[in-house]
């Protein structure tokens, strides 16, 4: 069977032809008398206007034929707008924070003599966690003890032979003022001797570090970090144009990159007397709600705050508007078709949005698909996910 061509081909090929046989005629014409080249480009211009005039009428007479409803079903996803109470909510930057949390110095200089626990491991308040070589220390708090006890000869001595008048009182006074001072070096060598023992000061967790026995530190050098993970807190700072939004007590949603899709709550537990001077933004601290196991010390939050909220309005799918120029639009389905309807927003939230006008309640409009239609097309509805997947 031959194929059928539709009536605007076949005219456009006839009007094509006639330009290309006009075209050689006049070029015909031109090889057998140059003197009329003038009137041959004129003529060969004259038919090309003429050609082009008749496809665009041939083409808009067989346009005439065609109808929107002659177009096959698009697929389309949809969703219905409700009524209900909107909230506005705002993201800002926080950080999840233990409230116990240090990092551990070198008390002293000198060398690792053990390393008593392990990184990572649960620990207890006052436990020992690193033990520093300690030889000199207690050579130093003997040789003070020693000195110690010639001291307090000295003095025995002194005020015996003051009785006897054999010593001034000025004797007597200096050899007490060197026990003292012996007593109180005494009393700072053992302090010294003390801190070749770092303890933990308070229970926790111990993070990572590379130290091993024989590492040699000096004095204020990072050893260690200790952090409390039973309880954490969520630090933000809310700008001024929201400060009324949030009070001691309220709740607020956040969410972390470690734990996709998952929201956590925190309660406003204390906010800052005073704003930033540079950012203009106010220090909130929020209690975490059982935070688990996937929240961790100085992770970057997203957290959520309520800036507004609006009942008894109209709510849509965010994905449903789109945007040409300055104006929002969707598509609703209305008898299988899509008809396009201007719409006006207000705020947006999440994956939904506020519309002020435009839209009525139980309306469907399309939510995926929307490249495939224009007002008036034929759709039919599909599964959710189907278009996506």
């Amino acid at each position: 069977m031959m194929n059928k061509q539709l009536p605007v081909q076949r005219y456009i090929k006839k009007a094509l032809s006639l330009i290309f046989k006009g075209f050689n005629g006049m070029v015909t014409f031109v090889g057998r008398s140059w003197m009329h080249f003038a009137c041959a480009v004129q003529g060969v211009l004259l038919v090309c206007v003429l050609g082009f005039w008749l496809i665009s009428l041939v083409a808009e007479k067989g346009g005439q034929k065609f109808s929107k409803d002659s177009l096959p079903p698009a697929p389309v996803e949809a969703q219905k707008v409700y009524t209900g109470k909107f909230e506005q909510t705002s993201i800002l930057a926080g950080s999840v924070q233990a409230p116990s949390h240090v990092v551990l110095k070198s008390p002293i200089e000198g060398r690792i003599k053990k390393v008593v626990v392990p990184p990572g491991q649960n620990v207890q308040k006052g436990a020992v966690l690193f033990v520093f070589e300690d030889a000199i220390y207690k050579a130093e708090v003997q040789e003070s003890e020693a000195q110690l006890a010639v001291a307090e000869a000295r003095y025995k001595r002194d005020v015996a032979l003051g009785k006897k008048s054999a010593r001034s009182a000025k004797d007597v006074e200096e050899s007490a003022g060197q026990v003292g001072v012996q007593r109180a070096l005494i009393a700072k060598r053992r302090a010294m001797l003390d801190r070749t023992v770092v303890r933990a000061p308070f229970s926790g967790r111990v993070g990572i570090h590379s130290l091993t026995e024989g590492s040699y530190l000096r004095q204020g050098d990072e050893i260690v970090a200790l952090t409390e993970p039973e309880s954490l807190n969520l630090d933000f700072c809310i700008p001024e144009r929201y400060l009324d939004s949030v009070n001691k007590g309220d709740e607020v949603r956040f969410s972390v990159d470690s734990a996709e899709g998952q929201v956590f709550s925190a309660f406003v537990s204390h906010m800052d007397a005073q704003a930033h001077p540079v950012r203009h933004c106010v220090r909130c601290r929020a209690q975490v709600d059982s935070p688990g196991t996937l929240l961790r010390h100085g992770l970057y939050a997203r957290v959520q705050v309520v800036t507004r909220v609006n009942d008894g309005v109209i709510i849509a799918p965010q994905a449903a508007v789109e945007t040409r120029g300055t104006t929002n639009y969707v598509y609703v389905v209305d008898g299988g078709k899509a008809h396009y309807r201007s719409v006006k927003v207000g705020g947006r939230s999440g994956d939904n949005v506020e519309v002020l006008r435009g839209l009525s309640a139980n309306e469907d409009v399309i939510i995926a698909g929307q490249i495939r239609v224009q007002d008036g097309f034929p759709v039919f509805v599909v599964s959710p996910k189907v278009l996506s997947t």
